[in-house]
């Protein structure tokens, strides 16, 4: 039985600014992003890592099986790969290009019977998969997070709402029946149901006392606008959509490029009709939504990633 991170591929990012405070009063660490992301399911797994160094990365490690299970095979990038003026790379650089981690990772996986591979040195685009789920997402929490410094507790929080925004996204529709809009989704395989975020009221309680609860809602609204829209995007671009190598048709399952679309939401439509302009190109379609049929031109549909 192949099971959700059967295969998995693990990759870095940051550091990102945290506070935490102690008995001198608070002061700001440097928390590294780990991404592990399954080969066969596209499904993502974020943790924090405080310690740069083996042992933080085992720890981090042990915490991804207690949660997810042994993979079969682990793909990591080679120290080598973290080159150019990324200068705060350069610890975790050292880390991976140093004999004793690998062995360490080896041996500490082997007992698991689980195999750790390596991509060839400088050849990051070995793993161009975990990359092109990951990248945006790494920039985007840089970018949401600005040059605030949150507690590291509530900077867990975000996180780990950014990994249900990344596990909720679309992968291939479960019926061709023009009336089934259902897809399956990364969530489908780990929760054997989709994600879902309940619509933020206000609180009774004065916004006084909630500002973490708050900044972290703040913070993944911002997350959810900017990667759905660049999500999409490269949807479009990636499936060639429209052109006559992959152009529309009627029948599929795509995408609506809406805007103010809630956390998690994903407007979807079957595409029931298509109207070519005179050079035999369709730019509007007709669709059928949840709430009824609509007209949207084909530039705002978007088709799954799995679609053929």
């Amino acid at each position: 039985m192949v099971y959700p991170f059967n295969q998995t591929g693990i990759d870095y990012g940051g550091p990102i600014k945290a506070s935490i405070t102690g008995t001198r009063g608070s002061r700001e660490i440097d928390v590294y992003l780990c991404v592990f992301v399954c080969f066969s399911t596209k499904a993502v797994h974020l943790e924090a890592v405080l310690d740069l160094s083996t042992d933080g990365f085992l720890q981090c490690y042990d915490r991804f099986t207690a949660r997810r299970g042994y993979p079969a095979v682990v793909w990591t990038d080679n120290g080598s790969n973290f080159l150019g003026a990324r200068n705060h790379l350069s610890k975790l650089r050292s880390v991976f290009n140093s004999p004793d981690h690998s062995d360490s990772l080896v041996q500490h996986t082997a007992r698991q019977g689980t195999a750790w591979k390596f991509i060839p040195p400088r050849a990051p685009h070995f793993g161009g998969i975990w990359e092109a789920a990951v990248k945006s997402s790494k920039r985007l929490i840089k970018v949401t997070l600005k040059n605030q410094c949150p507690p590291l507790f509530t900077l867990i929080t975000y996180l780990t709402k950014i990994e249900a925004i990344l596990n909720s996204r679309p992968l291939v529709a479960t019926s061709s029946s023009p009336a089934d809009l259902d897809v399956l989704t990364p969530a489908h395989f780990l929760n054997l149901r989709p994600l879902t975020a309940p619509p933020v009221e206000p609180f009774p309680t004065p916004q006084s006392f909630l500002p973490k609860w708050k900044f972290v809602q703040d913070l993944s609204q911002q997350f959810w606008s900017r990667w759905r829209h660049e999500y999409l995007s490269t949807l479009q671009s990636k499936e060639k959509w429209n052109t006559p190598d992959r152009p529309a048709k009627i029948g599929d399952i795509v995408m609506m490029m809406e805007d103010n679309a809630p956390p998690l939401q994903w407007p979807l439509a079957r595409i029931t009709d298509l109207h070519p302009g005179p050079d035999g190109i369709p730019r509007v379609a007709e669709i059928i939504t949840a709430q009824g049929p609509k007209t949207r031109p084909v530039i705002k549909l978007c088709p799954l990633p799995s679609q053929e």
